[in-house]
């Protein structure tokens, strides 16, 4: 991840209270604005690709890989657009790993796919393990998932009533609303 820190107004006064390497971004400014560069396996990616392409595929090698890097999993987010897709990431992460726990073969899959030749089965089984306990911590949601956390996070600063939802289309409720707001445009008129 790249993170900006600092400021000519508020410069970042000591770079050697920072866990990662500090690499000044040009010599004017070196004293005021510094990169830091926490890990090549923590970066920001989006894949962009047409269905089919293998997009669930590169989405849960690289959640594994940051899992296997020792992040924590309630600071990885992966979003896709849907629900079949979001778990279908979430059974690969798990299965994936205890296939990987208990074989060889699929350990070698998975070290491949992670980019981490030295994996152990054991180190698989521990990251399992820890995982399953978190499960609740999980980011892997569709798109429309995680703005409605969002929305719901900030629902005062949106001016939106607490508790507000969205009804799925053609639920009960919404035919409810739906006729409400019909009979109520036709009483205007």
């Amino acid at each position: 991840i790249l993170s900006v820190v600092g400021s000519e107004s508020q410069p970042f006064e000591d770079p050697n209270k920072l866990a990662a390497p500090v690499i000044p971004l040009a010599k004017e400014t070196a004293t005021n604005l510094r990169v830091v560069v926490e890990s090549a396996a923590v970066a920001n990616e989006l894949i962009r690709a047409s269905a089919g392409t293998g997009k669930t595929y590169q989405l849960t090698s690289r959640f594994l890989r940051l899992l296997l890097s020792d992040v924590a999993p309630e600071t990885i987010l992966a979003t896709t657009f849907t629900r079949k897709a979001a778990g279908e990431i979430l059974d690969r992460v798990v299965s994936w790993l205890g296939h990987a726990s208990v074989d060889d073969q699929e350990l070698g899959k998975l070290a491949t796919a992670v980019e981490m030749p030295d994996l152990t089965q054991e180190a698989c089984l521990n990251k399992l393990t820890k995982l399953t306990r978190q499960m609740h911590r999980l980011q892997i949601h569709t798109i429309d998932a995680f703005f409605m956390q969002m929305a719901k996070s900030f629902s005062l600063e949106l001016g939106m009533t607490p508790g507000w939802q969205v009804l799925e289309e053609g639920g009960a409720e919404s035919n409810i609303l739906r006729g409400k707001a019909i009979a109520g445009v036709l009483r205007q008129e």
